[in-house]
């Protein structure tokens, strides 16, 4: 479940020093002391003996010391340690599922308003920034065509694909059409365009509907062939929704103003959170990378949690973007059951 390296052999002591830092360092965003890992964690060991394997541990370049004065707190190759070998997914509580079920199940079949509301859900969940890329749609086949008019010269298409996804938009019209007319030809555009995927729609669509004998059919049709590429190109409907920058940066992290600066850059470029979202392939299911492994230069101080989800045959990227420090087990399982219940509703 998330993407792997060449382990470094520890000990069984080395392993647990590590691991009680690394959960210290992840609550109080401080480097950490012999004595407070001999106090705060029942290890069996002494502050001496714990300082002496926190030095193999740095050397290991698991570790590292900000200050002389300080005490350690973990590198990039630590958290990497810690995310394959040493951390337990920790189950989400019955509350915590409920939650998120709750924000995916209650919007419909409004694909938009359930994607920005799960942005929104991941930002809550983590205190950090939530971010869900909607999938394109390019090869959703076309369940059904329904006109409606909604004024003397406009005309509201709604368009059904086969995962359930519904898109409106309202075109103007220069010709009269009464309703039994325009029941007519969506019945005839249904027949000839139903079951056809968006790409095939856009680019056979003169065929597909060539040789309708009726005027008034016939100015409606044109009307469709000449708007082909805005009515059944989702493309330009793939949204990107991003919630919990103010949370992001009040994260310790980002105090300093090059690194604030850093950062708001970063979430500014649509272009870059596409590539952080959504470089992995579908078929790793939750990806965590942790700062350098990131596919861009800025982010060496940013981990990035990031699913896959399916609609249909269609498929769209979630994930939680923070700094290094985050609780990786906790977000793990967060991304992956809201993944699975955006699929299971779209079922």
């Amino acid at each position: 479940m998330v993407c792997g390296c060449k382990m470094i052999e520890l000990t069984a002591r080395e392993r647990e020093v590590l691991r009680s830092i690394i959960h210290s360092y992840i609550l109080n965003a401080n480097p950490v002391g012999s004595r407070s890992i001999s106090r705060q964690y029942n290890l069996g060991l002494s502050p001496a003996t714990i300082r002496n394997t926190m030095a193999d541990l740095e050397e290991l370049g698991l570790l590292e010391q900000p200050h002389t004065s300080a005490g350690r707190q973990p590198t990039n190759l630590g958290y990497r340690v810690y995310v394959d070998d040493l951390m337990e997914e920790r189950r989400l509580t019955a509350q915590e599922r409920k939650i998120i079920e709750g924000s995916v199940y209650q919007y419909q079949s409004d694909i938009r308003t359930i994607l920005e509301h799960t942005s929104a859900l991941l930002s809550r969940m983590s205190n950090l920034l939530g971010v869900v890329l909607s999938p394109v749609f390019e090869n959703g086949i076309l369940h059904k065509l329904d006109l409606t008019k909604i004024a003397e010269n406009k005309l509201l298409v709604i368009l059904t694909i086969k995962s359930g996804i519904v898109k409106t938009i309202t075109l103007e019209i220069n010709f009269k059409l009464d309703n039994e007319e325009l029941e007519s030809a969506a019945r005839i555009l249904n027949q000839r365009l139903g079951g056809l995927s968006l790409r095939e729609i856009r680019e056979n669509i003169t065929d597909r509907v060539s040789e309708l004998p009726a005027d008034s059919q016939r100015d409606l049709i044109t009307l469709f062939v000449d708007n082909a590429q805005q009515l059944f190109d989702f493309q330009e409907d793939r949204q990107f929704h991003l919630v919990g920058l103010k949370t992001l940066l009040a994260q310790p992290e980002f105090s300093q103003s090059d690194k604030l600066r850093t950062i708001i850059e970063l979430m500014e470029n649509k272009k870059v959170l596409v590539h952080l979202v959504g470089a992995s392939p579908p078929e790793e299911g939750v990806k965590i990378t942790i700062g350098r492994e990131n596919p861009i230069d800025q982010s060496l101080d940013i981990s990035v949690v990031t699913s896959a989800f399916y609609i249909g045959d269609n498929i769209g990227r979630m994930g939680i973007i923070g700094p290094m420090r985050m609780d990786y087990s906790k977000l793990l399982s967060v991304v992956n059951y809201t993944a699975k219940a955006i699929e299971k509703y779209f079922k």
